[in-house]
């Protein structure tokens, strides 16, 4: 019967993924509120609402259980779709609405981190197939990849045709599919959720796991830097590709690298299994150095598109690195330790948007992220030392 969430994923992955205003969603919250600093704020708002709430609902998962929990990730992301369409109807009040919406968002984000991942596991676990969960993930995740550019691309021809409102009232539509489609999953039977352990007994031994494992530390800091780093990159790559390519070829670039990530990730349990996570984490580092470094160094109307190359590595990168982490959670505050990694990834995001901005002011966006790519030396490192202790 657990055999049916993992047939689950996939589809699950692939609505979540499904954001077609992704895209534009700057030019309509800018379109609504006349300002690109304030349109900027209600992503920002997000981002801090899901730090805020990334613990507390890494608890209630591991507390009320996996379903319920997904479920009202559900109920938060179709909350926060509602709203943004019901800024588009109320002009005089679109600010307020939007950062209605952004709340939602933030929680919906928090619900579904480490719950998501924590089902999948504990689903093989019942299964007996743990050891799967590297292919399981990889090749859900791809269709996740798909979903966003599909996406990006239906979005910018709504937008184009008829208006940015109209990308999310499509929107819309999918995260009530979400919603629905969630009341579909199956409680894991993992660890007694609903007992009687007080909160901060439960925060208290998820910390005292990260005190007593050293490999575990550094693998939620390469964690924190990949994903933040990450985070940071796919915002300032539009801006550098927009000074090298015409502005209706945007979208191409993020299409290819959408492509070029579904085909990392489907491939990735595969080649895990084959080469050992780590020794695959090491050499795809590498991978998603080099295209960018030769991008940046050519900086011409090609390096929009060699700076996607990247992706061909990512999957195989963010697989290897949430199998190794799955393996090192307790299995009571599975979901809580993935929650703190991810409040840690959501502050890092928020302090290196500022310094990423900040460099490229001080000198340009080029060189921002130039200096960024020096952020992958670390991971780099940090894998290095894993594999030898590991050896």
């Amino acid at each position: 019967m657990y055999s049916r969430n993992i047939r689950m994923f996939p589809w699950f992955y692939g609505l979540w993924g499904f954001c077609p205003f992704s895209i534009i969603a700057i030019l309509y919250y800018e379109q609504l509120t006349g300002s690109y600093a304030v349109a900027m704020s209600v992503f920002a708002a997000s981002s801090v609402f899901s730090s805020l709430f990334e613990i507390p609902m890494g608890v209630v998962s591991d507390l009320i259980g996996r379903r319920r929990t997904m479920i009202a990730g559900g109920i938060a992301f179709f909350c926060g779709d509602a709203f943004y369409v019901l800024a588009g109807f109320y002009p005089d009040k679109a600010l307020i609405i939007l950062y209605a919406g952004a709340v939602c968002k933030g929680l919906s984000v928090a619900l579904f981190s480490g719950t998501d991942e924590a089902i999948m596991y504990e689903s093989l676990k019942a299964l007996g197939k743990q050891k799967e969960f590297d292919r399981c993930y990889g090749k859900a995740r791809s269709l996740n990849q798909f979903a966003v550019g599909f996406a990006a691309v239906l979005g910018s021809l709504i937008a184009y045709y008829y208006s940015y409102h109209a990308v999310y009232e499509i929107a819309l539509i999918s995260s009530a599919a979400l919603l629905v489609f969630n009341f579909g999953w199956k409680e894991p039977p993992e660890e007694n959720f609903g007992s009687e352990l007080s909160v901060w007994k439960h925060l208290n031994e998820a910390a005292a796991a990260f005190r007593a494992k050293p490999r575990l530390r550094w693998l939620a800091l390469a964690d924190i830097i990949d994903h933040s780093t990450g985070m940071v990159n796919m915002r300032f790559e539009t801006a550098y590709s927009q000074l090298l390519i015409p502005t209706w070829l945007l979208g191409a670039p993020r299409v290819l690298k959408q492509i070029f990530g579904t085909m990392s990730f489907w491939f990735a349990g595969l080649v895990i299994k084959k080469y050992k996570a780590i020794r695959v984490m090491i050499y795809a580092e590498y991978g998603q150095m080099l295209p960018r470094l030769a991008g940046l160094a050519l900086n011409n109307f090609f390096s929009p598109f060699i700076l996607m190359f990247s992706n061909i590595f990512y999957g195989l990168s963010v697989t290897g690195l949430k199998s190794l982490l799955q393996k090192q959670y307790l299995s009571r505050q599975r979901a809580t330790m993935s929650s703190m990694i991810s409040m840690g990834t959501n502050a890092a995001f928020a302090i290196l948007s500022v310094v990423i901005g900040w460099l490229a002011d001080l000198t340009s966006v080029r060189t921002a992220l130039f200096i960024f790519v020096g952020f992958r030396v670390i991971i780099l490192l940090i894998y290095y030392r894993l594999g030898r202790r590991r050896s």
